[in-house]
């Protein structure tokens, strides 16, 4: 009888730890929670089929709006264009070829419009937005 009791009360004071602690497994509760905040989605707009222009974002996680470093990539097919100039807002990021890429700096943010541009005419070939998308689980 002795015995269990005893095995009685250890089960009920595990159960009762786990229903405190929420049964959790050790990490962080705030792992467990709903993520707040935002990512960052960039909007890309091209002018034909032989402009491809884009951005990839390191560590875009639930930030708040936390720059990053994000990866430009970009090809321009079209044969009459030789040369692109790449514009971060009003500021020149690259005056480079058709063909490339090039890592930023870690200034990347919701507020960040990046625009492709003939090299040797100026015309627009493609704009990127940035915009943001509400974090999940």
């Amino acid at each position: 009888m002795y015995k269990m009791s005893r095995l009685a009360s250890l089960v009920t004071l595990t159960l009762s730890a786990c229903l405190i602690t929420a049964c959790s497994d050790g990490k962080d509760n705030a792992d467990h929670k709903a993520k707040s905040g935002f990512t960052l989605v960039p909007q890309v707009e091209t002018s034909s089929p032989n402009v491809k222009f884009g951005i990839n974002l390191q560590n875009n996680d639930c930030s708040d709006g936390k720059s990053t470093i994000g990866n430009v990539i970009w090809s321009v097919t079209d044969p009459n264009v030789k040369s692109v100039k790449i514009f971060a807002g009003k500021t020149m990021f690259a005056y480079t070829g058709a063909v490339g890429q090039q890592a930023t700096g870690p200034w990347v943010n919701k507020d960040t419009e990046m625009t492709l541009t003939d090299g040797n005419t100026g015309k627009q070939l493609a704009h990127i937005k940035m915009t943001t998308q509400a974090c999940t689980n």
